[in-house]
């Protein structure tokens, strides 16, 4: 399975894709403003150097929030790709709702999947896409590989997120995760060596607990304000998909190298996990909380600490 079905899954009520942007100049396009009265993107109040915020984004045309997600992941996050502005960038981005973006999108995905042999067909993508996708990222399934050749496509309903905070928290983590896979992760001072066999088959689980652990950090430590909503869908991608999982392929491979303490792959794999959770849990601790298993419902939750 490739990577992009297995974060689609992280992404339940959040819908957010991926793909190269074009270096081409935006048209002046004219839009309505809600006294009635039409302006361009480049007569919109000076903010910031000119800079569009998410509310003003949220009643532009598509021209005028292709430019806002231009200025987010290029111009600010520095996440995107762009031959002038941002040409050292790991990862491409396209905005699909423009219809150059669009083209370039499936392009890249078509061949996403072509290269790794997905079960995806090019139909059953853009109608997911069409039916609420937020952002997505299309990352090939080795990390730390650094090839510059992962991407996100960004959908319409980026702006259907409630703020700009929400906006922001969804790039906290897709941020981590592209860099998770186009350069890899250290782990207390040590870079996780994913071509160890064991290590490699769970990349997806350590790069998505990773990512989505700096997403959480942000959201408890107040510097991104969501709705309860928001955060419980995080909660809920964190907790019960990814850190569980990492606890049980701790125990796992913690009782392989017990066993095997002969097999090198074994004992790398289970250090591994246990310095991932190590992480994971002193990330949460220095902010109040700890990992918590619920013994009834049998999945982890987020405690505040007595």
């Amino acid at each position: 399975m490739g990577l992009g079905s297995v974060v689609r899954k992280w992404f339940t009520g959040l819908v957010l894709v991926t793909a190269p942007f074009a270096s081409y100049a935006l048209p002046q396009h004219t839009v309505f403003a809600q006294d009635g009265k039409t302006q361009t993107v480049e007569e919109l109040p000076k903010l910031k150097k000119n800079r569009i915020t998410f509310e003003q984004a949220k009643k532009l045309d598509e021209n005028g929030r292709y430019k806002y997600v231009r200025q987010i992941l290029v111009e600010e996050w520095k996440l995107a790709h762009d031959e002038k502005k941002n040409p050292d960038a790991i990862v491409k981005a396209y905005y699909l709702p423009e219809k150059n973006e669009r083209k370039n999108a499936f392009a890249s995905i078509e061949d996403y999947i072509r290269a790794e042999a997905t079960p995806d067909t090019l139909r059953d993508v853009e109608k997911r896409y069409d039916a609420g996708l937020i952002i997505e990222p299309w990352c090939r399934p080795i990390p730390a590989q650094k090839l510059k050749n992962n991407f996100i496509v960004v959908g319409k309903q980026l702006f259907d997120l409630a703020s700009e905070d929400e906006v922001f928290s969804t790039l906290d983590y897709v941020g981590e995760l592209t860099k998770g896979y186009e350069i890899g992760i250290r782990l207390n001072e040590k870079e996780i060596n994913f071509t160890n066999p064991s290590v490699r088959f769970s990349g997806d689980t350590i790069v998505g607990v990773y990512a989505r652990a700096a997403q959480v950090r942000n959201i408890l430590k107040g510097k991104r304000k969501v709705s309860e909503s928001f955060l419980k869908d995080v909660q809920r991608s964190y907790l019960t998909h990814l850190y569980g999982a990492c606890k049980e392929n701790a125990a796992k491979f913690n009782e392989r190298a017990q066993k095997r303490p002969d097999i090198q792959e074994y004992v790398e794999a289970a250090e591994t996990f246990k310095n991932l959770l190590d992480v994971l849990d002193k990330g949460v601790k220095e902010l109040g909380y700890e990992h918590k298993l619920n013994e009834k419902e049998q999945v982890y939750e987020l405690v505040k600490i007595k």
